[in-house]
C-alpha cells in the first residue's frame, strides 16, 4: 500500500457510510491568450494522490464499512501512464 493510498483510506474511514469525496487538480490558469502561468497543483488533490498534472478528478466513496471504491478521471491521459 502506498502512502497515498493509506491518505485516501484514512480520509474515507473518517466519513459516514454512503459518503462521496470529490477532490479536484488544479486547471491550467492563463495570463493571456497562449501564455499559461506556472502550474500549482491543488495541495489537497497532491495529498492525496501525488500526481502534478492539471483536469484531473478523484471520486473516493464509502459504500459500507469495510468496502470503498476510489476512482481517478482525467481528461487527456498522460504519457507516464
Amino acid at each position: 500500500i502506498s502512502r497515498y493510498e493509506d491518505r485516501q483510506l484514512f480520509l474515507l474511514s473518517r466519513l459516514p457510510v454512503g459518503s462521496v469525496a470529490l477532490i479536484s487538480s488544479s486547471s491550467l490558469k492563463y495570463q493571456s491568450w497562449s501564455i499559461p502561468y506556472e502550474y500549482k497543483q491543488n495541495s489537497s488533490f497532491h495529498y492525496l494522490c501525488g500526481i502534478d498534472q492539471p483536469n484531473m478528478l478523484l471520486v473516493l466513496q464509502k459504500l459500507q464499512r469495510n468496502e470503498v471504491r476510489r476512482c481517478l478521471f482525467m481528461k487527456d491521459k498522460p504519457e507516464y501512464f
